[in-house]
């Protein structure tokens, strides 16, 4: 196809066949893209996974708040933690002594 200009009817009209024929598969492929059902599908199942991923977050979240607190209650409360050692589990620290006397009932 030379010169534009001296195209015939004939090669005017392919062209323009191909033309919009390639036109109509891209509108077709970005339609079928868009109205897919199953893309929906996938959508709803991603944002009910995002909505229980995002409660789990909370929940840890709120519990690590807690056990942090836990722990601060611990390291500078009255009662700290070798306290909770000792009375819980009968640990001792380094270089302490367990005396024990026998009790006669």
């Amino acid at each position: 196809m030379g010169n534009l200009m001296f195209e015939t009817g004939i090669a005017r009209a392919i062209r323009s066949f191909v033309l919009l024929g390639l036109m109509g598969l891209v509108a077709t492929s970005i339609a079928m893209h868009t109205l897919n059902p199953t893309r929906g599908a996938r959508l709803d199942m991603l944002e009910r996974h995002h909505s229980n991923l995002s409660a789990s977050v909370e929940r840890l979240e709120r519990d690590n708040a807690e056990l942090r607190q836990q722990l601060v209650t611990l390291e500078s409360g009255a009662e700290g933690w070798r306290d909770v050692a000792r009375r819980e589990f009968g640990l001792i620290g380094d270089g302490e002594v367990i005396y024990r006397f026998p009790v006669d009932r």
